[in-house]
C-alpha cells in the first residue's frame, strides 16, 4: 500500500513539473488603434502583417506591408510562419481573419492581434493603404 502510495506522489509531481503550453495572447484592434501598433513595429523583422483574404482581393489593394496568405484556399500555409512572431491578420470584413486567428492560436501561435472590421473598416477610419504618421487621427 505504501509503496502505490509513493508511486501515486511521484507521478503527481512530475505532473505538476511538465512545462505548460504557453496560452495565445489574442488582441482585437479598431484599425485606428492597428495602425498605430504597425507603425511602433516598423524595422521590427518579427512583426508580420497577414492579409487572409483570397490573392484577387488581394490585388485589389492591401495594407502596404502584409503578406498574402489565403484563409479559403491555403489556410494550412499559415502554419509555417515563425510561432513567436507577432502576427497582425486582417481580411476583407473581418470574419475569415477570425477563424485564423482562432486556427493560429489552437496551433500554438503566441502573438495575435486582430483587425476589427478588416480592410472595409480600416478604408473608412485610416483612409489609406500606406501605414503613415500622416494618418494618425
Amino acid at each position: 500500500m505504501l509503496r502505490w502510495g509513493i508511486l501515486f506522489l511521484i507521478i503527481l509531481l512530475l505532473g505538476c513539473n511538465s512545462e505548460k503550453k504557453r496560452a495565445s495572447h489574442i488582441t482585437h484592434l479598431h484599425p485606428g488603434m492597428a495602425h498605430n501598433f504597425i507603425l511602433q513595429q516598423l524595422g521590427n523583422d518579427s512583426f508580420q502583417m497577414i492579409d487572409v483574404r483570397t490573392p484577387e482581393e488581394f490585388s485589389s489593394g492591401h495594407i502596404q506591408g502584409a503578406i498574402n496568405i489565403d484563409w479559403i484556399n491555403h489556410h494550412s500555409d499559415l502554419l509555417h510562419l515563425n510561432k513567436d512572431n507577432t502576427l497582425m491578420i486582417y481580411c476583407r470584413s473581418g470574419r475569415r481573419s477570425q477563424l485564423a486567428i482562432d486556427y493560429l492560436s489552437k496551433h500554438g501561435f503566441k502573438y495575435l492581434f486582430h483587425i476589427n472590421g478588416g480592410i472595409i473598416q480600416w478604408k473608412k477610419d485610416v483612409k489609406s493603404l500606406i501605414p503613415s504618421p500622416k494618418n494618425e487621427h
